[in-house]
């Protein structure tokens, strides 16, 4: 039994002498072979820098690149242009509908409200179907069947109101039974009236 013990502590003992310098020669090559920021002891900028040792950040695609004619808080001149024939052919002002689609998804085709809201006009699938839209969901987020559904929502409201913005934007935003004005209808209609003086 000692003879066991003996040979077994022997084996642990050359076992350990072999790989704690293996292990700290992989250690040392891991080091040598590391990002610079890490192996000086230097905070990288950001994640992409500490995997890859490289510095700068990845691309990204922004709002920018797809339509640099934009300014600061109005839609680009391809998009104002739709926003604009679209609000035509449905029987509104142009300046109301671009306001509209300012306060509801900031011009971004893409946007999707908590309620199910999308695209441009944050309309509601089931929205646009009652207004006789068979497609699927995912379709309103494409630019021109979000403009034109949503117009279609939208001049019904601004009919229902008498051409009134207040009484458009309360019918818009809370349907189009809606009679009361309540704070958040004040609200969206006092930012819509400022923006359209702003044009």
């Amino acid at each position: 039994m000692t003879l066991i013990k003996t040979f077994a502590t022997a084996t642990l003992f050359l076992t350990g002498a072999l790989v704690v310098p293996a292990l700290a020669d992989t250690a040392r090559s891991a080091k040598a072979e590391a990002p610079a920021a890490v192996a000086n002891d230097e905070k990288p900028d950001n994640i992409f820098e500490l995997l890859f040792g490289v510095k700068g950040k990845p691309n990204t695609v922004t709002a920018e690149k797809f339509d640099t004619s934009a300014p600061k808080g109005g839609p680009g001149a391809t998009l104002r242009g739709r926003i604009s024939a679209h609000a035509k052919a449905a029987g509104l002002p142009a300046e109301l509908a671009e306001a509209v689609i300012r306060h509801e998804s900031r011009f971004n085709p893409r946007a999707r409200g908590r309620h199910g809201e999308i695209g441009l006009m944050q309309i509601k699938p089931q929205t646009a179907r009652g207004l006789g839209y068979t497609g699927t969901a995912a379709g309103l987020y494409d630019v021109e069947t979000n403009l034109k559904w949503g117009m279609a929502y939208l001049a019904g409201a601004y009919k229902l109101a008498g051409g009134d913005t207040c009484g458009t934007i309360l019918r818009y935003n809370a349907g189009h039974g809606a009679t009361r004005m309540n704070r958040t209808s004040r609200a969206y209609c006092s930012e819509v009236t400022t923006y359209v003086a702003s044009l």
